[in-house]
């Protein structure tokens, strides 16, 4: 899919926040934006990656945080469900008590 664009208008970005309640879908924790980037947690990420064939629509973008979307990788929105379903979401290397994980 060489022609196909992950770019994300402004107004696609915060109507899938919006949709989504500001939470992560998979783990359900509090998505915040900063301008400043250095505090954001929010991702938008692709159900259907783009290297499988997945486009930038809205029916096709979700809200997650940076965890969730890092270990869904180029899985499928059910193929990371399942995943979750098996291996938990928890990060078992984490020690802090305070975390989601």
């Amino acid at each position: 899919m060489a022609n196909a664009s992950r770019y994300i208008s402004d107004d696609m970005f915060f109507a899938v926040l919006d949709r989504d309640d500001w939470e992560c879908v998979y783990c359900g924790r509090e998505l915040f934006y900063d301008d400043d980037e250095e505090e954001d947690n929010v991702e938008i990420d692709h159900k259907l990656p783009i290297s499988r064939g997945g486009k930038s629509d809205f029916n096709n973008l979700q809200a997650t945080c940076g965890y969730c979307n890092a270990r869904k990788g180029a899985k499928t929105h059910e193929e990371y469900l399942e995943y979750i379903r098996v291996y938990g979401i928890e990060d078992e290397d984490d020690d802090d008590d305070d975390s989601l994980f």
